[in-house]
């Protein structure tokens, strides 16, 4: 087996450094080019079969159980990451109570969001310099870092700086996955997989919150953190072993000269003043004070010099200048901006729904929520599977963006005398939408790039729908809030009753029982809030529009499937 690895990444290498073998939409046409790429499989090792290996993009084999294993600790990655948003809010107050302080406490989510959205980016472009194993390694270890300093936090502030650290691994976590597989699956395969990731992320939306109580109210908060761990060494374990791909040559000087700093110091200022703002506008500043106009003024600066820079300064740009001329690509990262804008707004928000309307805890509330992500994962895995048979993605996602749209709309209109009947089906049906997208459109952005774009591509199309998600819950956290102080002023005696009503959903029934509050008001209560809801929820159906109207813009490639030999098929 030594030697047939060494036969494979010199091939391997070989083949990469002649650009013979072509992933996405383009295939070789002439009889050398086909040599050329049959030439770089390697052979299968002798006590498997040649029927029992899978050949990766790469030249590199992998037996059903090596591949099994490595695909098991990349879900575990994907599982890792999406589970670390959610179980965290449900331990918030707890964290608030062990340290009795609510100073910060804004800090534990922004945190890590001002530390991961810049990076992503930029760890397209250190896999492609160092290579995907070190550079994957390096973004685990960091977030088990972080998380551990989490875990142990004696103060609020140590917890925040454990946040931020685990920001800057976790911001790579989830594209360098998906890079991974561009890397060790053909193109035409990948759907199925990248459907079985998107379900691991959507079943660790469902298990945070139900994880996060248990741990909250069993052992300690602290365990939200620390069970990461063990979860992240055995990830770290499986990848080390198991990932085989060829490393960049070329010196250290040479590796760090294409690091583009001065574009990722631009793109960081841009993405950190702007993420700030639109987190801290409406809430610690208000929307149209100095603070929040300045940053937001900085933000446009500082993005508009980051495109001056790549364009005119640098030598490896952050981002090639290729992709910006791509129109297909740019299409996919619009694409990528409202698809996150749009699942946010809808999943950030529908607890509440539920904490006003069926008086449930947060963690109830998120339980309420698995019809929306068991659509998902669902039509996540099914799709993956037609894509993967049909090459063809487009379809899926105009039909995806559609249905988005009908279920935002019906969801818009759930209010207080909604049955879990009505619930439930409107929740199914924005879930099947999210899953015909939720990878789909990853999947086209891969198919019209040259596979030496492949990383960056996919760290760019997180990158976007990152900050998709951060503009979503900013602008509708706007108008939530200011719909509802309006609404309640009108139905409630006083400024005190009013803040009790805003900063405790889940309390209000409660506080009825309890007599804090008059029944009398909580119709008009629930009404309120209802009504802010639906604005909030009709914005989903405003930019699943926009999604819609932008997925014509995709390219309507197929993508290739391997034909007998080795040989990638021309797309039809």
């Amino acid at each position: 087996m030594a030697e047939t690895d060494k036969l494979a990444q010199s091939d391997a290498r070989a083949a990469e450094a002649s650009q013979e073998t072509v992933v996405g939409i383009a295939a070789p046409d002439d009889e050398k080019a086909k040599d050329a790429e049959a030439d770089a499989a390697p052979p299968a090792s002798k006590d498997t079969g040649a029927a029992n290996v899978r050949t990766a993009e790469n030249g590199l084999s992998y037996t059903p159980v090596q591949f099994g294993l490595l695909f098991i600790g990349l879900a575990l990655v994907v599982f890792l990451a999406a589970l670390d948003q959610t179980i965290v809010a449900v331990a918030i107050p707890a964290i608030v109570t062990d340290f009795k302080t609510f100073s910060g406490l804004s800090w534990i989510g922004t945190a890590y969001f001002l530390a991961s959205t810049p990076l992503i980016p930029t760890y397209g472009k250190l896999a492609d310099i160092f290579g995907r194993k070190p550079v994957f390694i390096v973004g685990i270890t960091l977030f088990e870092a972080g998380s551990l300093i989490c875990g142990l936090a004696p103060s609020m502030p140590v917890l925040i700086v454990g946040r931020a650290v685990a920001g800057l691994g976790g911001g790579g976590m989830l594209p360098m996955v998906i890079i991974i597989i561009s890397d060790v699956v053909p193109l035409r395969d990948r759907p199925k997989f990248q459907g079985i990731i998107g379900a691991c992320f959507g079943l660790a939306s469902v298990a945070g919150p139900l994880m996060g109580g248990a741990f909250t109210d069993k052992l300690s908060w602290r365990w939200c953190f620390l069970i990461n761990l063990p979860v992240g060494a055995l990830t770290v374990f499986v990848v080390f072993v198991y990932l085989r791909l060829p490393i960049p040559q070329g010196d250290i000087r040479a590796k760090l000269a294409k690091i583009d700093l001065l574009g990722t110091f631009w793109l960081s200022a841009a993405a950190v003043l702007i993420v700030y703002a639109l987190t801290a506008g409406g809430g610690d500043y208000p929307w149209n004070s100095a603070p929040i106009i300045s940053m937001i003024v900085l933000a446009v600066v500082s993005a508009v010099v980051f495109a001056v820079v790549e364009v005119k300064f640098v030598k490896h740009p952050l981002i090639p200048r290729e992709l910006w001329e791509n129109r297909y690509v740019i299409a996919v990262w619009v694409c990528a901006f409202f698809l996150g804008m749009t699942f946010f707004s809808i999943s950030y928000y529908l607890p509440i729904y539920f904490q006003v309307v069926n008086g449930n805890t947060a963690t109830e509330a998120g339980i309420h929520t698995i019809p929306l992500i068991l659509g998902l994962v669902f039509l996540a895995i099914t799709s993956g599977i037609a894509i993967s048979k049909t090459g063809y993605t487009t379809p899926f996602i105009h039909v995806g963006a559609a249905i988005i749209m009908v279920g935002a709309g019906l969801i818009s209109m759930m209010n207080a005398t909604s049955g879990p009947g009505m619930q439930i089906g409107y929740l199914v049906v924005a879930g099947v939408g999210m899953g015909l997208n939720i990878q789909s459109i990853n999947l086209n952005g891969q198919g019209v790039v040259e596979p030496r774009q492949l990383a960056t591509m996919i760290s760019s199309f997180s990158f976007f729908q990152i900050l998709g998600a951060v503009f979503g819950i900013a602008i509708n956290g706007t108008i939530f809030s200011n719909a509802l102080s309006s609404k309640l002023e009108s139905v409630l005696p006083s400024a005190t009753l009013i803040e009790f009503v805003k900063n405790n959903p889940s309390k209000i029934h409660a506080a009825v029982d309890t007599g804090t509050l008059p029944a009398i008001l909580l119709e008009p209560i629930t009404t309120a809030f209802t009504d802010s809801l639906s604005l909030v929820f009709k914005t989903a159906v405003a930019t699943g529009g926009a999604l819609f109207l932008a997925s014509f813009l995709l390219k309507r490639n197929r993508l290739q499937k391997k034909a007998e030999g080795g040989v990638d098929m021309a797309p039809v």
